[in-house]
């Protein structure tokens, strides 16, 4: 019986030579989205920066590997987010509503 692999990424040298604290850890198993989670900022706003930092690494990622350019992946992973994050907004269909 083959036993489940995992491939984790490596900590940036220069980060662990700085020291600090790992925020996020996102994971795909079988499809399934899977992630651990520190609040880290103060004010959502560097949830903000750091997802905006996150869409312009990606993109470069897919403009290297991909037939994707730059603009092209990030307005496609801006425009995603945007459909997403609609989704969950109050009165939308299927949307979490909050409880007082």
């Amino acid at each position: 019986m083959n036993r489940p692999t995992f491939s984790a990424l490596q900590v940036p040298p220069s980060a662990i030579e700085q020291g600090g604290a790992e925020i996020m850890r996102a994971v795909i198993a079988n499809g399934e989205l899977f992630m651990s989670l520190r609040r880290a900022f103060d004010d959502p706003e560097g949830w903000g920066r750091l997802l905006a930092d996150v869409v312009k690494h990606v993109s470069q990622i897919y403009a290297t590997e991909t037939k994707f350019n730059k603009a092209d992946a990030a307005k496609r992973i801006v425009e995603a987010f945007a459909k997403e994050m609609a989704a969950d907004a109050p009165g939308a269909p299927g949307a979490i509503q909050a409880r007082n």
